[in-house]
């Protein structure tokens, strides 16, 4: 994206270049790393009753499982949803930490040198504005945990492409407010 020294772009030219290579970045990222994040919320979400026995018994056994009975896109489901979320992470990150870093030296603080404006000058304005993506963000995570589970073994399958998924959603979740539910151990971890 910047085969030159950086001094050389300036500007809203070097503003699409680092933004566009956060996007490609995140979203390459995000997708060939996804089939983990598949595996990971089948074998947490693998809760079965003391007396009967897991669904899975190893990381291993559930990816192999997930392929033979789902075919090879299987660990692939919500993908959609987590690039999405991804690119638009990476679109918004450094626009909502300076607007919250502006607004925080605008207000003083106690003044730059002081221990809370040095700390709400780096530490906080980090804090709050990945709060403020974390909230932007959640019903797309919503989405996606939906989609990762949607016919899986021990799941019925409810829906068969992104858009029934987020009618499903809305519909089971009766509401805006239900696509946030778990945000609150969403911010904890």
């Amino acid at each position: 994206m910047m085969p030159y020294r950086n001094t050389k772009y300036t500007g809203l030219d070097l503003f699409i270049r680092s933004q566009s290579a956060a996007i490609m970045c995140m979203g390459l990222t995000t997708a060939l790393t996804y089939p983990f994040d598949t595996l990971h919320t089948r074998l947490v979400s693998d809760s079965t009753p003391l007396t009967r026995k897991r669904t899975y018994s190893s990381t291993f056994q559930c990816f192999n499982r997930t392929n033979i009975e789902e075919g090879r896109f299987g660990c692939f489901k919500g993908l959609e949803f987590a690039v999405s979320a991804a690119v638009i992470r990476a679109m918004l990150h450094m626009p909502v930490y300076d607007m919250v870093k502006w607004s925080v030296n605008k207000t003083g603080m106690d003044g730059p040198d002081s221990p809370t404006g040095t700390f709400m000058q780096r530490m906080g304005a980090s804090l709050i504005s990945g709060t403020l993506l974390a909230c932007i963000l959640y019903p797309l995570d919503t989405f996606k945990r939906n989609s990762q589970l949607n016919g899986g073994i021990g799941y019925r399958l409810a829906f068969n492409d992104p858009y029934q998924c987020t009618q499903y959603v809305f519909k089971e979740s009766k509401g805006n407010l239900g696509l946030y539910k778990g945000c609150s151990t969403f911010f904890v971890s």
